[in-house]
């Protein structure tokens, strides 16, 4: 026992000897350890460990690219797709949007379906390659397939607009909800206003203002603006003031004008919200401080009262 102790320690040791210095924790030394001879799997935990500072690793992006790199080497293809990414964003490494291409290519062709779509994006906007737009088209075909929701929109936006692809509702509308389904914010706010108007769907206004909501609460502020003014009025869904009050709120938040006025009518009447004149006066003034003529008026007719 004493010895198999000695043996752990000595292990430490040599790993952090041979390693980096910072590193402590004996679990991290482990890693290390492995990673240093060779080991693809640990190479890539090392690096995602640097990346976060996570794990008994320091933060460290000089040292999270060189292990995503060793292990983009080893024909990792999460660790290509880092590596591709840190190659552009200069993370670490010296800014090449030609690696990134290359790293990126690598991934793709290992099947990855992120790296497929970012490689379409490096040929739409000429990023370490010439631009070629129907190259573009053929990964973000791929990545689609291969359940890529921002590959999966930009297909359906290729497919309605009749651009590099055959022009075909039917083709782009089931892209769209493709997207919308694996969670894309653009593609649920692009759907329900499909939906709402009756293009190339059936209309289907309770369904859209579903997917408005969720793409409300995931911070999109057209959704947020028209999600709440389908619960105001109960278009196509029973009228909601809270909810009403909900979606205002998270528009105004975004600095939405008409959205802040809003929330003072709102706060001011106690519409779906407790009253509250106090913080309805606030909002007020930051409309009218932005020119507002309606909370211009309501500030003028409160001083007059006074």
């Amino acid at each position: 026992m004493l010895f198999a102790c000695a043996a752990f320690f000595a292990a430490c040791a040599f790993a952090a000897q041979k390693g980096d210095d910072r590193v402590s924790d004996a679990a991290a030394l482990l890693l290390l350890d492995r990673a240093e001879r060779g080991d693809t799997d640990s190479k890539f935990s090392v690096a995602m460990s640097y990346a976060k500072g996570a794990k008994g690793f320091p933060q460290d992006s000089r040292a999270a690219a060189k292990w995503f790199e060793s292990a983009a080497k080893d024909g990792n293809a999460f660790a290509q797709n880092f590596t591709a990414s840190a190659y552009a964003k200069g993370d670490g490494v010296e800014k090449d949007p030609a690696s990134a291409a290359q790293w990126w290519r690598k991934a793709a062709e290992s099947g990855y379906p992120e790296a497929m779509y970012n490689l379409a994006t490096c040929y739409s906007n000429g990023f370490g390659v010439k631009p070629d737009q129907r190259e573009a088209v053929k990964w973000w075909l791929k990545a689609a397939e291969g359940g890529q929701a921002a590959a999966q929109l930009n297909v359906a936006a290729l497919y309605l607009n009749g651009s590099y692809l055959p022009k075909s509702e039917q083709q782009g509308i089931f892209w769209l909800k493709k997207s919308a389904e694996n969670g894309n914010r653009d593609a649920r706010t692009a759907l329900a206003g499909y939906m709402y108007n009756g293009f190339a769907v059936p209309v289907n206004k309770p369904e859209a203002a579903r997917l408005w909501s969720e793409a409300a609460e995931a911070g999109d502020l057209f959704a947020q603006k028209n999600a709440a003014q389908m619960y105001y009025c109960g278009d196509g869904v029973p009228a909601d003031r809270k909810k009403f009050a909900r979606y205002t709120l998270l528009a105004a938040a975004q600095g939405d004008l008409d959205s802040i006025f809003n929330m003072g009518v709102i706060l001011q009447n106690g519409d779906g919200v407790e009253k509250n004149p106090e913080e309805a006066a606030e909002y007020f003034k930051k409309a009218a401080a932005r020119g507002h003529k309606g909370a211009i008026k309501i500030l003028e007719a409160a001083a007059k009262k006074k």
